[in-house]
């Protein structure tokens, strides 16, 4: 990166002084890139870029599990191979995940939400509205499904909650409708069940554990 322009040939005083005044206009020029004369930052070009240890403008997978995907009622099953997409960009406290299913089961009874529940993510409790934690949190996204079987559709909001311990695989998951002004969540039962859906979600500081 820098470098010595007589480095095997310095002779005298004006050599060494000569060397420092090409040194420091190597610095100068290496530190004002991506840099205002002030010090502050300018444009910056990178690779790769992390904020609070979360890659910036990446698109990270989520780890699919079936276990990850439940109902309010009967059952929602998800196989692995059915999730085409399940990824999410994190930009400090604030995340945005995508989801997309090309096909599932609904069976049992017919539910009002399906859930998603989220294994790496923290969820401040301070925007709880009951003192056991499990008010919805966010409305800060939509999805849209389709039931191939009954030739049915709808679209609704997706939200963001935390859940007590033991009720899901994590303490944190979307839930996909009903919303307030719901026009069509109304699933039925149903072997060929398609969905994609996107969300904004806050976080703790630094993603932070919540305390127990």
């Amino acid at each position: 990166m820098f470098s010595l322009k007589s480095s095997n040939d310095i002779q005298s005083w004006a050599q060494v002084a000569d060397e420092f005044s090409n040194l420091i206009v190597q610095l100068n020029t290496w530190a004002q890139q991506q840099h205002n004369n002030d010090g502050s930052h300018s444009s910056i070009t990178a690779n790769h870029l992390k904020l609070n240890g979360a890659p910036v403008g990446e698109l990270t997978a989520f780890p699919v599990d079936p276990s990850m995907f439940a109902a309010s009622a009967g059952a929602w099953t998800v196989a692995n191979a059915n999730v085409t997409f399940f990824s999410y960009l994190q930009f400090g406290q604030v995340v945005l995940i995508y989801l997309n299913i090309n096909t599932s089961t609904i069976t049992g009874a017919t539910p009002t939400s399906l859930y998603v529940y989220l294994p790496q993510f923290n969820i401040p409790l301070n925007l709880d509205t009951t003192p056991n934690n499990q008010a919805t949190q966010f409305v800060g996204g939509g999805f849209q499904w389709l039931d191939f079987q009954s030739s049915s559709s709808g679209s609704d909001v997706v939200t963001s909650q935390n859940v007590a311990a033991g009720q899901g695989p994590s303490s944190r998951r979307l839930v996909l409708g009903p919303g307030p002004a719901s026009n069509g969540s109304q699933f039925r039962l149903s072997n060929n069940f398609a969905l994609n859906a996107y969300c904004w979600v806050p976080l703790t500081a630094n993603n932070a554990a919540n305390p127990t």
